[in-house]
């Protein structure tokens, strides 16, 4: 439950920071303040966290999963009860 709620909290925030990004460089075409070849860097900078993040929460997932289910039975040995039935 801990990390789902890390997870909605991370995506709210990313989700402000890409439409903050988004609103300045959208800001900036009307007042000229950043040179136009900084704001497709300003907003691969927003992007990159992005994917990262949702990268190492994807993986935090996967390990998760696996410390949490049951480890499952060797092949061999279900075969072994199946003849001995």
């Amino acid at each position: 439950m801990l990390l789902i709620v890390c997870v909605a909290s991370i995506v709210v925030a990313q989700m402000f920071i890409l439409r903050s990004s988004l609103v300045t460089a959208a800001a900036s075409r009307e007042g000229a303040h950043l040179p136009r070849s900084r704001r497709p860097a300003e907003i691969a900078w927003a992007l990159l966290p992005a994917i990262a993040l949702g990268f190492v929460l994807w993986i935090t997932w996967q390990e998760a999963r696996a410390v949490t289910s049951p480890p499952s039975e060797p092949h061999e040995h279900q075969e072994h009860e199946a003849h001995a039935s």
